[in-house]
């Protein structure tokens, strides 16, 4: 099981950079080339991190894949990543944030 680190009552981030940090951890902390891309994916949809945000067809057309690929892998995306911010883990990728209780 890979912990995401949660901030602590005394931590002094803002949120907003300690969300972008979970969101990049999220995508990146297996390390599979999958994640990696759904994460670049939602980068150019809602221009994150500089990135220009992009329609469906723009997205496809960097990714080589069609607009309604691009949709269903953003979908999929946002709600795992819903999943860990509502109950603060995602079963399917074994990931939870770390402060909380086991499984």
């Amino acid at each position: 099981m890979i912990e995401i680190p949660i901030l602590s009552s005394d931590d002094a981030m803002l949120f907003d950079v300690w969300f972008s940090s979970l969101i990049n951890d999220f995508f990146h902390v297996l390390k599979k080339d999958s994640h990696i891309r759904e994460y670049e994916i939602v980068e150019y949809r809602f221009g994150l991190n500089d990135k220009p945000q992009l329609t469906l067809e723009d997205t496809g057309i960097i990714f080589e894949v069609s607009r309604e690929r691009i949709r269903q892998i953003e979908h999929k995306a946002l709600e795992d990543l819903a999943e860990i911010i509502n109950t603060g883990e995602n079963r399917d990728r074994e990931i939870r944030l770390s402060g909380l209780a086991p499984f």
